[in-house]
């Protein structure tokens, strides 16, 4: 299974600000329960919002203030979207560079 540390869906920590923890990233692609679905017509229930109607996983807390998927970089998932396409990318456009200077890179 693909490990979140290449997916493109994941945030790794930024800097260890208040409140991070080193290593452990966020995934961009949970999306809040809250957010994702409305009232049934009859205001007795819930239901998945059409726009949310593919979304696998979903966060909530107890005030549907704000909730996020923390993870390591070795967890798995089966919605892991590769990141190898912008990492070749980069490496070619590195040895692009690289030549252009005159291996001054």
């Amino acid at each position: 299974m693909e490990r979140c540390k290449t997916c493109k869906f994941w945030e790794p920590p930024k800097s260890q600000s208040y409140g991070e923890v080193p290593g452990v990233g966020r995934c961009q692609k949970v999306v809040q329960f809250w957010d994702s679905a409305e009232w049934d017509e009859d205001g007795d229930g819930r239901k998945l919002r059409p726009e949310f109607a593919d979304a696998l996983a979903f966060v909530q807390d107890g005030s549907d203030y704000r909730a996020d998927l923390y993870t390591k970089p070795e967890f798995g998932c089966v919605q892991h979207a590769s990141t190898s396409l912008a990492v070749t990318r980069l490496s070619v456009a590195k040895v692009a560079l690289t030549t252009m200077l005159g291996g001054k890179f």
